[in-house]
């Protein structure tokens, strides 16, 4: 009878250490989940922010066709909540983030650099060709700020940065088809567009 009595009583007690193990794993990561969720709302506000500044030096480039040490590309906010914003954002808002990241750092600052190697110490002029180049890293931009809207808790005012054209006071026009750039091979494009470049001098 003791046996079948310290039966019961050994079940009970791995039945409560199963439980309550559960316990302390679901509330560590619900817990974890969200911290991230809180880093991801502030990180998305701050990228939000660089993004609006790196438009609107884009809408000054195509406009003045000069680029200079108060304009910026910089993306920081992306380095420090990446693992965060990658929990809050969709799949597909993912994507749109990352690839408009991926596509300021992979291409526009590395010609930038070829195009106006001194704009850090002053205005310089850009070619023609390089200012309308910025036309579609706007709407890069665009999307990925939209994108981060829900992550960042922003009021619906603060949605959208409206488009290039009614910045530049221009007509509004659809012939620039809007570039997929996630599912272009970034490394090869740059490495071409550099060695094409160097051969022109």
């Amino acid at each position: 009878m003791s046996t079948e009595s310290e039966w019961i009583t050994g079940a009970f007690v791995l039945g409560g250490v199963l439980v309550g193990g559960v316990i302390t794993v679901g509330t560590g990561w619900l817990s974890e989940r969200r911290t991230l969720k809180r880093e991801a709302r502030v990180g998305a506000q701050l990228l939000r922010r660089e993004l609006q500044t790196a438009a609107r030096s884009i809408s000054t480039g195509v406009k003045n066709k000069t680029w200079g040490p108060t304009r910026s590309l910089a993306t920081k906010a992306w380095d420090d909540y990446q693992p965060a914003l990658s929990v809050a954002l969709k799949p597909a808002d993912w994507i749109v983030v990352a690839s408009a990241i991926a596509y300021i750092r992979d291409h526009t600052l590395p010609m930038l650099e070829l195009e106006a190697p001194g704009w850090r110490m002053a205005v310089v002029p850009l070619s023609d060709e390089f200012a309308e180049g910025l036309r579609p890293l706007w709407d890069d931009c665009r999307k990925a700020f939209v994108a981060l809207h829900r992550a960042s808790q922003a009021p619906s005012s603060f949605r959208d940065l409206g488009s290039l054209e009614a910045q530049l006071g221009e007509e509004a026009t659809i012939s620039r088809p809007s570039p997929h750039r996630h599912t272009q091979a970034r490394g090869p494009i740059v490495l071409r567009t550099i060695r094409e470049k160097i051969k022109q001098w």
